[in-house]
């Protein structure tokens, strides 16, 4: 059914599924031995049930049973990641899916930086124990190399955003009302157009560009954070430690000398740098194409229904 109406609204055809819950999904992580995870927005929540507040989560002044995870890198158990994957209560739906594509993405890495990927037919059976999936052994055999071989820029994500390509509406269903989400085509269309078309000639520039993240904000690990958010965008992007000195405003350089085809418009757009914070410096021998040294200024919540909570 899930797969009809996936046809049925967008055209996609779901070619395999697999399904997990909230207990196999925490096997999973701690299979994997945690994992990784930069949190580019700020959370506010209650303990849910099933799963545990990620370590460093601070309990708010006016509600002892309210806790805030801050923007940072966290390494997460399997009931940390869940509380993650699962919270809602200072963001919506659609950003809540988009912490989960985020958690899938930390779960592949994990796997392929502990070799435990190469262990994974071995693995079938214990996986298939808490999984459900129309994907069997010899289609595992065979996506192994593939998954080896992937790249962080290979990997596309996509998230509607609420408002933009989306707009809820309550409807009656003869005594009772569902809440739901009437597409609005005219933004919706150019995502599931990039979905279907093959990499354009700027994806391909943004997938060679390199980046150094430096961090001079003064928040600890900001500098991974900004960094995993670039190459989540698709940039090959490293994190490189604290600057040289704290800067008030984040600063973006670009050592190509490009003036045509240059991703650099991107990475100002994606770690919002006014144009006036962006410096021309090439460098022939240069270890980056670009470098961003991050200032106390800088926001990584940049996502659609997000909200504000206390400092």
């Amino acid at each position: 059914l899930r797969r009809r109406t996936f046809a049925y609204n967008f055209g996609i055809n779901v070619h395999h599924f697999a399904l997990v819950n909230f207990g196999g999904f925490q096997e999973i992580i701690d299979t994997l031995g945690g994992v990784p995870i930069a949190v580019d927005c700020a959370y506010q929540d209650y303990r849910l049930i099933g799963a545990e507040l990620p370590d460093g989560a601070v309990v708010s002044e006016e509600d002892e049973d309210l806790y805030t995870i801050d923007v940072g890198y966290y390494d997460m158990s399997g009931a940390q990641a869940l509380w993650y994957a699962r919270t809602r209560r200072s963001a919506t739906d659609f950003d809540r899916g988009r912490r989960q594509q985020q958690i899938l993405w930390a779960m592949w890495r994990q796997a392929l930086d502990t070799g435990q990927l190469n262990n994974l037919p071995q693995l079938w059976g214990q996986a298939t124990d808490v999984l459900e999936t129309s994907v069997d052994v010899t289609d595992v055999f065979g996506l192994v190399p593939i998954a080896l071989n992937l790249g962080v820029s290979d990997v596309r994500s996509y998230t509607m955003r609420l408002g933009f390509d989306t707009e809820p509406l309550t409807v009656d269903l003869g005594g009772t009302t569902a809440n739901v989400q009437v597409p609005i085509y005219d933004n919706l269309r150019p995502l599931l157009e990039d979905f279907y078309r093959p990499p354009s000639q700027s994806q391909v520039l943004v997938e060679g560009a390199t980046i150094a993240v430096y961090n001079g904000s003064g928040n600890d690990s900001w500098d991974r954070v900004a960094a995993e958010r670039l190459g989540w965008e698709g940039f090959r992007a490293g994190w490189n430690g604290d600057a040289e000195a704290p800067v008030a405003e984040t600063i973006l350089i670009d050592r190509t000398g490009q003036t045509k085809g240059s991703s650099l418009n991107e990475i100002a757009a994606i770690l919002n740098v006014p144009q006036e914070n962006v410096r021309f410096e090439p460098d022939p021998n240069r270890e980056a194409d670009f470098e961003v040294i991050l200032g106390a200024d800088y926001n990584s919540c940049t996502y659609d229904g997000v909200l504000e909570v206390e400092d």
